[in-house]
């Protein structure tokens, strides 16, 4: 599937949206958990399984929001925006071996909200600048645990730039920045 727009999943109401066994999608932009009181569920799950956005994700805009990749699949943006409204909450958990989700722009974990990110059992994360707990009243935080399990960050690694933010590294896991 694919679309030339903007694309929510659980723009009011409750929404949910999964690529697997191999498939793909792409888009402009993604937004999941748009409006308050909102709840957006985002899977992708599998070897060749791909999301392709060419602008933002943002997981968690003014509602609540999870998105899972696993199994080898593959998310990409230019931005991801976790957690962006003060009322936005957003979670993403990237694990197994070979699923990532790869940026070319900023990784923000809390922009005025609450962003949560999990890479654990050689998922990775790639990025090229990030921020935790970004703005005033905001909530970051993340952990990279596991073998294997890898965020590389090109540029800036900020934690708690204006609000509260956390990074833990446990297990073997890495971040490098």
């Amino acid at each position: 599937w694919s679309g030339y727009d903007g694309f929510a999943v659980g723009l009011s109401g409750d929404g949910w949206f999964r690529v697997e066994a191999g498939a793909t999608s792409s888009g402009r932009y993604a937004v999941v958990g748009e409006n308050y009181g909102a709840t957006g569920t985002v899977e992708v799950e599998g070897t060749g399984s791909r999301w392709d956005n060419r602008h933002e994700i943002y997981l968690g805009q003014s509602g609540r929001a999870t998105m899972t990749i696993s199994d080898g699949g593959q998310v990409t943006s230019r931005d991801a925006i976790v957690g962006r409204y003060s009322s936005g909450n957003g979670s993403a958990e990237i694990t197994g071996a070979g699923s990532s989700w790869t940026t070319t722009g900023a990784f923000e974990l809390g922009s005025a909200g609450t962003g949560a990110l999990s890479v654990r059992d050689g998922g990775a994360v790639g990025s090229a600048n990030a921020r935790i707990g970004y703005g005033y009243g905001a909530a970051g935080e993340a952990e990279v645990t596991g073998s294997g399990s890898t965020w590389t960050n090109a540029g800036a690694l900020d934690i708690g730039v204006s609000g509260g933010g956390a990074l833990t590294i446990a297990d073997s896991g890495t971040v490098e920045t």
